[in-house]
This record gives C-alpha cells, structure tokens and sequence, in this order.
C-alpha cells in the first residue's frame, strides 16, 4: 500500500470533534486526534513522543516556571499555570510579551508547585517525556520539583535524540506549516508541546514515504 501523508487541515475536515479539550484561563482548546495522521497501522513501528514544553519568567539566572503542558501520543493535551513561590520574585518583561501571562494572574491561578509536580507524577509516570529546550527545561522542572521536595516520577530528554538528519533538514519548514495549520495564536505551553509533537510526526512520515 502505497504512502499517504495526512495533514492537519485533512485531519479536522475527516475526524468528528473529539470531547477532550485542553483549559487553559478557562478557554478550551479543541485536540488534534493524533492517530489520525496515520493511515491505519501506519504508525505502528514508531511511538508517537510525549512532548512537553515549560514557560518561563524569563531566562538565566533567578528564573522560574510559570506554566507547564504536553501533548500526549494521542494528542491529549493537558497544561496549567504555576503559583510563583514567595521568592520567586524574577520578571523578565521582554519574556512577558511573548508569554502574556501577567503575573498577577498567576498568583491568582497558578497552581502551587505541590499540586503540578503531583499531577505531572501520576499523568507521566514511567514515561519519557520529550523537550526541544533541554537544557532550560530541565532547569526549570528541577526548581518545580525541589520547591514541591519530590522528584519526578519520568524522564524528562532531548528531543533532538529522535530527530533524524532527514527529519531535521524538514524541520522547520515542516514547523511553520504546522503552525499555519493548527491556526494557533495563543503562545501557551501545550500549544509549544502540540506544535513541536505534529512537526515530529511530519517529518517522521515524510522521511518514511520517501526515504
């Protein structure tokens, strides 16, 4: 049977709306059935990546998470505000023009660190968890943990560790169409995690068809 390459904009005129949705400042975001990019059985010599991705207060020293989200092998997406802790105090207003989180709604909303690193625990458990910011996200998900004093019941990797050199010559093309696609204007964790896990897929199935 011959390769078929199904895209998003395919996706959301074959598949009915799934009931799931991710909540985010009580705005729901509809999930991409990620099994559909897939012919039927097409998918089943790969697992699909949990994606996860961490905004930020800013970058460097004294910088702290604010939201947390992924998308996971079925597209189910999952995301909340983080509670800064009393001496998180760093703000970066270059960073809040990109996130638009105001700080005030965090303390308003934002989950403690107690509670997020508890559900992360039991929605991850003994799972590996993909980021394409290694090296900051795992910073940051350390100063989650040691704040909440648990350690994390997954392991957080590099990305780039199932990124082919086929897939990453597509990448970021692949990336901006993903992006065009999903139709995404909100610049929140899950939608990173969503948009980095459809480009995978893409280039995955690109590489696949054509290789």
């Amino acid at each position: 049977m011959p390769c078929k390459t199904l895209h998003v904009v395919d996706i959301h005129r074959k598949m009915k709306r799934t009931s799931g949705a991710v909540h985010i400042l009580n705005q729901s975001l509809p999930l991409v059935p990620i099994a559909a990019i897939f012919p039927s059985g097409a998918h089943a010599m790969m697992t699909v990546p949990i994606v996860i991705d961490f905004e930020a207060s800013g970058f460097g020293k004294g910088s702290y998470p604010i939201e947390v989200g992924y998308s996971r092998r079925h597209g189910e997406g999952w995301c909340t505000l983080i509670k800064p802790e009393s001496d998180w105090q760093h703000w970066d207003i270059h960073a809040a023009r990109i996130h638009r989180i105001p700080r005030e709604i965090l303390v308003e909303r934002g989950k403690s660190a107690s509670l997020v690193t508890e559900q992360l625990n039991t929605q991850l458990a003994g799972m590996t968890v993909y980021t394409d910011g290694w090296t900051q996200d795992y910073v940051w998900m350390a100063l989650l943990y040691d704040a909440a004093d648990r350690v994390p019941s997954f392991r957080l990797a590099d990305l780039r560790e199932i990124i082919s050199p086929q897939q990453e010559g597509l990448w970021h093309a692949t990336k901006d169409q993903v992006q065009e696609d999903l139709h995404i204007s909100r610049h929140r964790a899950s939608n990173d995690a969503r948009i980095l896990q459809m480009t995978w897929l893409r280039t995955y199935d690109a590489v696949r068809c054509h290789g």
